[in-house]
């Protein structure tokens, strides 16, 4: 009888162990998932600065016209990727000399051939070419 309460005692505790460990591994996994989500939004935000830094690049390219600039996936360390592609609205009628203009951007990045972890970013770049340095801003970011 001695034996039989051991052993059950002995299993209880086992179990309750094994409980623990399960929800420990559960926590560890969303742990991982958070990092790799705000890797994938780091990332993203990293393409809409590299999108705001070519706009800026372009001061001499007339405004009239629009462009776009698609870019293929770029590789970042083991498996992160980011595609950018930038649209380029037409010239705003209300400037009369033409020189402000609106860019559509969208940056999306994401882990792995599989897309784990995935963050796709939309934005709208004002550029100001009258602007010495050519002042590029944000005026929306969206998420998707």
């Amino acid at each position: 009888m001695a034996m039989l309460t051991v052993l059950f005692i002995v299993f209880a505790v086992v179990v309750v162990a094994m409980g623990y460990l399960s929800r420990s591994n559960s926590s560890l996994a969303c742990g991982q998932n958070l990092c790799l989500r705000n890797r994938s939004d780091g990332l993203a935000w990293a393409g809409l600065e590299h999108a705001r830094a070519i706009i800026q690049s372009y001061r001499t390219t007339p405004l009239n016209e629009s462009i776009s600039i698609s870019l293929p996936p770029y590789t970042l360390g083991a498996d992160w990727y980011y595609d950018l592609n930038i649209y380029a609205s037409e010239p705003n009628v209300s400037d009369p000399n033409n020189r402000i203009c609106t860019y559509e951007v969208t940056s999306e990045a994401w882990y792995g051939t599989d897309e784990r972890a995935r963050s796709f970013l939309r934005a709208d770049i004002r550029y100001w070419a009258d602007d010495a340095n050519g002042k590029a801003v944000f005026s929306s970011v969206r998420r998707q």
